[in-house]
């Protein structure tokens, strides 16, 4: 039986000779040669791109292991130098051993004076001739008496060391002292002044909406420190009252200028805020914000409060607190007693 090929076109034609064509079993059949060729063709491009990806993959992982193992081994080698240059530096110097110095041997002599023709009571006793009978025939002739050995054969012996005196002693370097002072003879001072400080402190410290809405009130102490160079730093709450009022009094501390500073000394401030709302005889409602500047020991005081603004309640009542004027008053019972540690505060 003679091999029969169904996808040749001409037994495709002859197969649907007289009949409709368009069909889409003619086509099927007519087309079935080129796409068998384009799967045939995708397949083997998809085929070689996979396999070019892999092999991608596997030689940049081989890459990636060597360029590990080559950086561990410069590491390990790195470690080994660092290793090798500590032991060095571990290996104790050997002192220097310096030979000893031989003190030379000193001989006794004997003063010995050249006869000299003068009057009796010119002569000193000393300077009188002794007689040959009188002299120690183990001790040598000088021009003056030493002690030493009494041997006439030793030959005097010049030194050669120099006598070196020692430097002097380097002279102490100034010490820059860190410790925190309470009080000093030249106090820094905020620039402008006083009234600067306080006035800068009014404008900047506003009652927080949430603690005024909540009725919150109470004194927060801040204690901060006025640097060598006059900046602001350490700034803490001694004694915190609600976590609103504990930032805006930080806040407005940490933003101070920096101050004068005369002295090249630490000081520490104390500065006491008294937030506190009340309701006047007319039933309105005010903010009052109290502030104490402690210096140390020494209080500079002062305080603002702002008066409030209206807002009917139910009841006709007004009891809502807005921002207003200011003012100043003077209060030094309220300054904070510091301990030698200033760990602690109490009123």
């Amino acid at each position: 039986m003679a091999k029969i090929d169904l996808y040749d076109p001409k037994w495709v034609d002859m197969v649907f000779a007289g009949k409709n064509k368009e069909y889409g079993a003619y086509q099927l059949r007519k087309g079935t040669s080129g796409r068998n060729i384009k799967a045939l063709l995708i397949l083997v491009i998809a085929a070689a791109l996979v396999g070019g990806f892999l092999a991608w993959k596997v030689i940049e992982q081989k890459q990636a292991e060597e360029q590990q193992a080559y950086m561990e081994a410069m590491e390990l080698a790195k470690l080994q130098q660092q290793a090798k240059k500590e032991e060095k530096k571990k290996e104790p110097v050997k002192p220097k051993i310096e030979p000893k110095k031989e003190i030379p041997v000193a001989r006794e002599t004997q003063k010995f004076t050249a006869p000299v023709i003068k009057k009796d009571e010119l002569v000193k006793e000393e300077n009188q001739v002794k007689q040959m009978d009188k002299l120690d025939e183990k001790v040598a002739v000088g021009t003056e008496n030493k002690e030493g050995v009494k041997d006439r054969t030793i030959e005097a012996v010049r030194s050669d060391i120099a006598t070196v005196a020692p430097p002097p002693p380097p002279a102490p370097k100034p010490e820059v002292s860190t410790k925190v002072f309470d009080v000093v003879e030249e106090m820094p001072s905020f620039p402008g002044g006083q009234g600067a400080l306080m006035s800068y402190l009014a404008s900047n410290i506003k009652y927080p909406v949430v603690a005024q809405e909540n009725g919150v009130q109470g004194r927060v102490i801040v204690s901060f420190v006025v640097e060598r160079d006059g900046s602001i730093s350490d700034v803490r709450v001694a004694r915190s009252v609600d976590p609103s009022l504990d930032r805006e009094a930080q806040r407005v501390v940490k933003s101070m200028p920096r101050w004068n500073q005369v002295s090249k000394t630490v000081l520490l401030y104390v500065l006491n805020i008294l937030y506190q709302l009340y309701l006047d005889c007319s039933n309105r409602m005010k903010k009052t914000s109290y502030i104490f500047l402690g210096i140390g020991l020494t209080v500079l005081s002062m305080a603002f409060f702002s008066s409030c603004g209206e807002k009917k309640a139910k009841d006709g009542r007004t009891d809502t607190p807005t921002s207003g004027t200011i003012e100043f008053v003077a209060d030094e019972s309220l300054s904070p007693i510091i301990d030698e540690e200033r760990s602690q505060f109490e009123y």
